[in-house]
């Protein structure tokens, strides 16, 4: 019987909780269909501190540990969501530097780094994309940064 794949997720505040909830639940269902093999996944929220993270939508969520307690040692599969700023010049990508600092400093010892939506952002200013085609499910934005244009 194998064991459960680790699969770490970044939370900070003003992040979009549906990109965070999203791949949680997605992870959950196939563990629970995966239940009878032995195999599947658990998902572990992680962040800059003990204390709720406040989701762009209000939501607050609670990680499992922070970025100081997790080396990435035995995750599988880091998966970094977006933030979006909206004012009123227009919509940024939200690159918290907490996030930014754990995710480049784990890259190496985990076997994949995923973003969703705007965690792409985070993704490109740790120098995570270089050399890589970035993969997307729509055009591309305008807003993109030069790292991620294909």
């Amino acid at each position: 019987m194998s064991q459960p794949r680790r699969i770490a997720i970044a939370v900070f505040d003003g992040v979009e909780s549906l990109d965070v909830t999203g791949p949680a639940q997605v992870f959950s269902t196939a563990s629970r269909l995966l239940d009878r093999s032995g195999r599947g996944y658990t998902v572990e929220l992680v962040s800059a501190a003990p204390t709720p993270v406040h989701c762009a939508g209000g939501v607050r969520l609670l990680a499992d540990s922070t970025f100081t307690d997790s080396d990435g040692e035995g995750v599988d599969t880091l998966v970094v969501p977006g933030g979006l700023r909206i004012r009123p010049e227009g919509v940024e990508a939200v690159v918290d530097p907490a996030v930014l600092a754990w995710v480049t400093r784990v890259a190496p010892r985990v076997r994949r780094v995923v973003s969703v939506c705007a965690g792409a952002h985070t993704l490109a200013a740790g120098g995570l994309l270089a050399g890589r085609r970035p993969r997307r499910t729509g055009p591309r934005p305008r807003h993109w940064p030069s790292a991620m244009r294909t």
